[in-house]
């Protein structure tokens, strides 16, 4: 708070906004400690290999610099950490995005209804409608809004990725999606850009089984 927002705690909001902050992080040290337990239980486990593979995916759409060094300066800069700081804290949260399929099979279930209607042959848009979570979405097809570039912010790495290796006129597989499971079409691809729709499907937030 001190480097990015440039906070001054010794005012009286800045003690408040200070105190928030310090609940907040116990509040997470403690559910992070709760999901490695859950994990353990269900027998989930994240290796070196995907974390890895998910800093890559990051960096190949330049989210947090596009080589080894300028994402080092980056997370230095930005958050204090080190590059090993960086991956136990991206190794948490591939432990919570792969314990909510596990921890809410409905979700996994209507996705992949979903999608087998789509390779069945029926029309995106429709299935969009009957099934998907996003409410500014889902009456119109499932389409974003605007074309969507390799950098975009509003739509997940791991979607954009998927969206990008999709021809036009093709559909993804149901795409872990972080906190949520999606599948994507590429309608038309302008220049850099694509035009794209989807189908969102959201877990419970994740506290709901730690309380």
């Amino acid at each position: 708070y001190k480097t990015q927002q440039k906070l001054d705690f010794n005012t009286e909001s800045g003690r408040q906004q200070l105190a928030d902050a310090k609940k907040k992080t116990l509040d997470q040290v403690v559910n992070d400690a709760y999901v490695k337990q859950l994990a353990k239980q269900y027998k989930v486990t994240v290796s070196d290999a995907e974390v890895d593979a998910e800093i890559k995916v990051v960096q190949d759409q330049n989210r947090l610099g596009g080589s080894d060094k300028v994402f080092e300066d980056v997370i230095k800069e930005f958050y204090g950490w080190s590059v090993d700081d960086f991956k136990r804290r991206t190794r948490q949260q591939l432990l919570d995005q792969k314990l909510l399929p596990v921890l809410d099979p409905a979700v996994v279930q209507k996705a992949n209804a979903a999608k087998a209607e789509i390779t069945a042959g029926a029309d995106f848009a429709a299935t969009a409608k009957k099934y998907s979570d996003d409410v500014a979405t889902k009456d119109n097809g499932g389409e974003m809004g605007g074309a969507i570039d390799r950098t975009t912010r509003d739509i997940s790495a791991q979607t954009s990725a998927a969206l990008f290796s999709l021809k036009p006129g093709e559909v993804s597989d149901v795409i872990n999606a972080g906190y949520s499971l999606e599948i994507v079409k590429n309608i038309e691809v302008q220049g850099q850009k694509v035009r794209a729709a989807h189908i969102m499907f959201n877990f419970k937030d994740i506290s709901a089984y730690l309380n």
